[in-house]
C-alpha cells in the first residue's frame, strides 16, 4: 500500500509539474490586450515578476487559474494545490506542491544557467532551501537535476538538426 501510495504521490507531482502554467495559457487567450500591457508595465516599471503583476492587476495569478481548469477537469485535489501554490509552497504545505515549485524553477534555471539555483531573481534561496529540506533534498540534488535537464535538452535539439 506504501509503495502504492508513494507512486501515485510522484504521478500526480510529475502532471501538476508538467501543468502547472496551463494558467498562464488561459490568461493568454483570453485577457484583452490591455490587460496584457498592464500586467508587462507593472513588470516593467513596478520591477514585479508576473505572478506578483497577476495578482495586482487582475486579482488573481496564473496558478489560480490553472487550479480553475484542473478542478474543472476533475482532477484530484493535490494536483489541483500543486498548480495553485507553485510559486508559494509553504502556503500549502504539501510535498507536491513543493515538487512542482522545484519543477518550475528548473524549467526556469534551464533557460538561465543549470550550474547554480541562484541566479535567478523570482526566487528567494531560502525559499527554495526550505523546500529542498521539506523533500529531504540539498542544493547539489537541485543543481544535479538542473544539469541533467539540460544535457538530455541538448541532446534532444542536437538529435533534431
Amino acid at each position: 500500500i506504501q509503495a502504492h501510495a508513494s507512486n501515485y504521490t510522484g504521478q500526480l507531482a510529475f502532471t501538476a509539474s508538467l501543468l502547472h502554467d496551463i494558467g498562464k495559457l488561459v490568461l493568454g487567450q483570453f485577457l484583452s490586450e490591455e490587460l496584457q500591457t498592464w500586467i508587462e508595465t507593472a513588470i516593467r516599471e513596478g520591477k514585479q515578476t508576473r505572478f506578483e503583476a497577476e495578482k495586482e492587476v487582475l486579482s488573481l495569478h496564473h496558478g489560480e487559474a490553472g487550479g480553475i481548469i484542473a478542478q474543472h477537469w476533475g482532477l484530484p485535489d493535490q494536483l489541483v494545490r500543486g498548480i495553485i501554490f507553485h510559486h508559494d509552497p509553504d502556503e500549502a504545505g504539501d510535498q507536491i506542491c513543493h515538487v512542482t515549485y522545484l519543477a518550475n524553477l528548473v524549467a526556469h534555471q534551464l533557460e538561465e544557467d543549470p550550474t547554480s539555483i541562484h541566479s535567478l531573481t523570482p526566487w528567494e534561496p531560502r525559499n527554495v532551501s526550505r523546500s529542498l529540506r521539506w523533500l529531504g533534498l540539498d542544493e547539489k540534488h537541485l543543481v544535479n537535476v538542473c544539469r541533467d535537464a539540460q544535457q538530455r535538452l541538448q541532446n534532444m535539439t542536437g538529435q533534431m538538426d
